[in-house]
């Protein structure tokens, strides 16, 4: 975990824009254009405790080939890094992870509702609130992400969420 600067973030319509391709995109309260911008979500906080959950590939053998990893190594990262942020969540802290959110299946919005079912809303993922992921990730610990390839030469695979305070 590092602790980062509000100010060091960096963010814009951009980053949000990228959510775009994701089948995800409307169909949850997580994502955009549900989702709200970085800058009105954390107002009043000043610092970030960067969390990020990094698996090597090859711990999942077989599948780190196969198009169907994506699926069970975001899966597994994600879980991980969400039951970390939900017990902030329970201690009045304001969270964001990685991803759509999957506390609720389905999603209201899928269901047509007008709110998240959740009192306390969905977990909203940086990159949906516009936040360059892979900066971030540079500036708190000094990683470069990986991205996902045909040649599946990526050596890891990383959710990243944040704690503001």
């Amino acid at each position: 975990m590092g602790v980062v600067s509000l100010t060091r973030f960096e963010y814009g319509d951009r980053y949000k824009d990228l959510c775009e391709p994701c089948p995800e995109y409307g169909k949850r309260f997580s994502c955009p254009p549900h989702s709200p911008y970085f800058p009105q979500f954390v107002e009043g906080r000043r610092r970030a405790r960067v969390i990020c959950v990094r698996f090597q590939a090859r711990d999942f053998g077989h599948l780190a080939t196969d198009e169907r990893y994506l699926t069970h190594f975001f899966g597994t990262a994600g879980k991980v890094l969400v039951g970390s942020l939900l017990d902030f969540r329970k201690k009045g802290r304001l969270i964001a992870g990685s991803g759509p959110c999957l506390l609720c299946q389905p999603c209201a919005a899928e269901a047509g509702r007008t709110r998240c079912s959740r009192p306390d809303g969905p977990v909203y993922s940086l990159e949906s609130l516009g936040v360059n992921v892979a900066d971030l990730c540079k500036k708190a610990f000094d990683i470069d992400l990986e991205w996902h390839s045909e040649d599946g030469r990526e050596r890891h695979v990383c959710a990243v969420g944040a704690v503001f305070f």
